[in-house]
């Protein structure tokens, strides 16, 4: 290898006189340098010692010439050869015949839109301007003021290992579409601290789906923090000295034990825009401020562990211990109530046509009259627009134009916020569109058969036992005579455990729509011919006469909840039920009966297999007419069937019929007909055959 430095070569030649005639005699010889050992112009060759000088420039692709003679020494490479290239253009790649690079190094990464280098194939981490970082922590440590990192790639939590302080420096974090999780070190970011309280975060996501993960909190705010989109997973809290704005994005709750408040605000919160959720969305503490303004999404969750949820065990939009003032149409949702109070809140509107808010008292600041809510000037509070949920306690206008809970007494019910203590005098004012909600235990005989025509209606049983046995029937859900029919509509549900329904022979007639969410209905339901019944969850248990759950002669829905009869649901001709969820059936035998979940002699078709709760001398399925199954038993299970023989006669011996693409494993079945037993036919269905001898 040629190396730079001056080469020597020394030259020995032997001179030969030339017998030619003219040099020396009339004139010099010429030579081309001082190295030449011919005579230019005769030819004779001379004796000389002398150095032949070269100079190395260290690169194999320029030849090695001699200074003096311009003789090549050592020939030039057509090119460099590469050493083994790491990958990475920011660093050269050498040349293994000299001393220069094969490639020379760029003087920096250039990230195309995806985030990887455009000249290699190293993938940044993230970018700060058009500065490339293929480490996070390098990345913020060149954090600087005004500036704006952007992540391409998800950094986990075993890359983060203390939290990241904003001091002294406003910038902003673009998630672009990435995870941040920091769930290794509790809170992530503290922005600001108590010796230096100021900072400012904008956290954005210019991608889809750029999630931040915190274990108590994604942030700390002594400064400010606003949160313009991506989403933010176990909450923000801010100092005395704090400022949050949340403009889009979404904020939840951290999850560690129970959901927790999204924020805890104990500086000022200002709401525009996004979606809070947590138990309780907001919590606002002594001294804090939130301003909600624009249309943001307010979610209150359950809390299992029952932080902020307090007398009703669920969380609420705004929990406030300082101020609130809501202008704009927030959107509140909670399963109970959207506002607790220790203090009141102020306002600036209201809830928009068809809205109401419902607002819970904490214990220890309920009194005879409690103000919960406080207009802006100019503005007129409709105490209808505000619903109690707190027992005893209605919503009232006091003379500042302010509202408060005000005892009313031992209410027995309520209709939409106001309170009674005559059970009728509720039932009279139960108009079209309202909830009736009970607070007494209604005992029996107080009232006569309830009759809900032409309206629709929900009853929250709260818990509580409305026990009308000594009436055969005593609520009519529409009518149905010979000469007519009335429509009528009733949602039953229970915002509290154990609220019942019980009846004489049945619980309700049904000639219009019953919807069942929750609650239990003892001595089971009548159905019409124009009747129909969704049941979505509660329970259903039979009645004392024909121990019959569902008793129809319209149209079932079912999808969840539970009924315990011997006949959980007893389908009559041209009636129809459906099953379209894991409804739970629990038959029980009496006597001879053999207690079938489903007796079917109409129209029954099962779209989703339900949860069969019979024990070895129950059936699941006790048949007239056919069956028709878009599904069939689960794994591990087996239906059993019954049919009498005239009906075995009647039905050419077919109990089930296949849905449209729908192949039935007769293995599934079991026939309870002694010298029978299932096959399936040529068309897909399934049949009771008898043995063959």
């Amino acid at each position: 290898m040629k190396k730079a430095s001056k080469l020597l070569i020394l030259l020995a030649s032997i001179v030969t006189v030339a017998m030619f005639a003219g040099c020396g005699e009339t004139h010099s010889h010429k030579y081309s340098s001082d190295c030449d050992t011919i005579c230019n112009t005769c030819e004779e060759v001379r004796e000389v010692e002398i150095e032949h000088t070269a100079t190395d420039d260290g690169d194999c692709t320029t030849a090695l010439l001699c200074e003096l003679c311009g003789e090549v020494k050592i020939e030039a490479k057509d090119a460099h050869t590469a050493d083994e290239d790491d990958g990475d253009c920011t660093t050269a790649v050498e040349c293994t015949q000299c001393d220069k690079n094969a490639v020379e190094a760029k003087d920096a990464h250039i990230a195309g839109e995806d985030g990887n280098c455009t000249f290699c194939d190293v993938q940044a981490v993230a970018l700060i301007g058009d500065a490339f970082y293929t480490s996070f922590s390098d990345a913020l440590n060149n954090w600087s003021d005004g500036t704006t990192l952007k992540l391409y790639s998800d950094i986990s939590s075993g890359s983060i290992f203390e939290h990241i302080e904003i001091l002294n420096k406003s910038v902003t974090l673009d998630l672009n579409g990435h995870v941040l999780d920091g769930s290794s070190v509790g809170v992530l970011f503290y922005v600001g601290n108590e010796e230096v309280p100021t900072g400012s975060l904008t956290i954005q996501d210019s991608g889809s789906n750029g999630v931040i993960k915190g274990l108590n909190g994604v942030a700390t705010v002594f400064g400010t923090l606003n949160l313009k989109s991506g989403t933010l997973e176990s909450g923000l809290g801010n100092t005395s000295t704090g400022v949050i704005n949340i403009s889009g994005g979404k904020v939840i709750g951290h999850t560690s034990i129970g959901l927790f408040d999204a924020v805890g605000n104990y500086g000022i919160l200002n709401i525009s825009g996004g979606t809070l959720c947590g138990g309780p969305a907001i919590e606002n503490q002594k001294n804090g401020v939130v301003n909600i303004s624009g249309s943001p999404t307010i979610e209150g969750k359950e809390n299992l562990e029952g932080y902020g949820a307090l007398l009703e065990g669920t969380a609420a939009a705004i929990s406030n211990k300082g101020t609130v003032i809501i202008d704009g149409s927030p959107i509140f949702k909670s399963a109970k109530y959207e506002i607790y109070v220790i203090e009141p809140v102020t306002i600036l509107t209201q809830p928009s046509e068809g809205m109401s808010w419902r607002v819970n008292v904490a214990k220890n600041s309920l009194s005879d009259k409690v103000v919960i809510v406080k207009p802006e000037t100019g503005i007129t509070l409709d105490p209808g627009k505000f619903v109690s949920v707190v027992d005893g306690y209605g919503v009232v206008k006091n003379a500042d134009g302010s509202l408060s809970l005000a005892l009313l007494g031992k209410a027995v019910a309520g209709v939409d916020g106001k309170f009674y203590t005559d059970f009728n005098e509720a039932l009279n004012n139960w108009s079209d569109g309202t909830t009736l909600t009970l607070y007494s235990n209604i005992a029996d005989g107080t009232n006569g058969t309830i009759e809900i025509l032409n309206k629709s209606v929900s009853l929250d049983l709260n818990g509580y036992v409305w026990d009308m046995r000594s009436i055969s029937c005593p609520i009519y859900v529409g009518m149905a005579t010979a000469k007519e029919w009335t429509d009528g509509s009733l949602s039953i549900y229970t915002s509290q455990y154990g609220g019942q329904i019980k009846g004489g022979s049945y619980s309700l007639f049904v000639a219009g729509t019953l919807n069942l969410y929750s609650g239990v209905l003892q001595n089971g339901v009548l159905v019409s011919v124009r009747g129909t019944i969704n049941m979505m969850g509660g329970s259903i248990d039979g009645n004392t006469n024909d121990y019959i759950g569902i008793d129809n002669y319209g149209t079932v829905n079912l999808s969840g909840g539970i009924i315990s009869a011997t006949y959980c649901v007893y389908n009559r001709e041209d009636s129809v039920v459906n099953i379209l969820g894991p409804i739970i059936l629990n038959g029980i035998k009496r006597g001879n009966i053999l207690g079938p979940a489903i007796y079917n002699k109409g129209i029954a078709v099962i779209s989703e297999a339900p949860v069969f709760r019979q024990n070895e001398n129950n059936i699941e399925l006790d048949l007239v007419s056919p069956i028709t199954l878009k599904t069939q038993p689960k794994e591990d299970e087996v239906w059993r069937v019954n049919m009498s023989a005239s009906n075995i006669t009647a039905n050419n011996g077919v109990f089930a019929l296949p849905g449209e693409g729908v192949e039935l494993d007769p293995t599934k079945f079991v026939s309870m007909v002694e010298g029978y037993e299932v096959t399936k036919l040529t068309n897909g269905s399934l049949a009771l055959i008898p043995i063959a001898e």
